[in-house]
């Protein structure tokens, strides 16, 4: 069960606040634990796709949103 969900359990909100995070990488750590959590992905899937997403993210950061001159 650890291998699939992670260590710790999933943080359940039940009062509808909206959520906010410290940081844009903890706002996506979060997201995608709830796929796993949720059991739409395995852990493995989400992990492998985090690590693409931000090396996507750079890229485009380094190739495309260059300071005019």
């Amino acid at each position: 069960m650890v291998a699939s969900l992670g260590q710790g359990s999933p943080p359940f909100v039940d009062d509808h606040r909206p959520c906010s995070w410290d940081t844009p990488e903890a706002m996506g750590r979060e997201l995608a634990d709830s796929r796993v959590w949720s059991g739409v992905h395995f852990r493995n899937s989400v992990d492998v796709g985090y690590r693409i997403g931000q090396k996507v993210a750079e890229a485009v950061l380094a190739m495309q949103l260059r300071p005019l001159q």
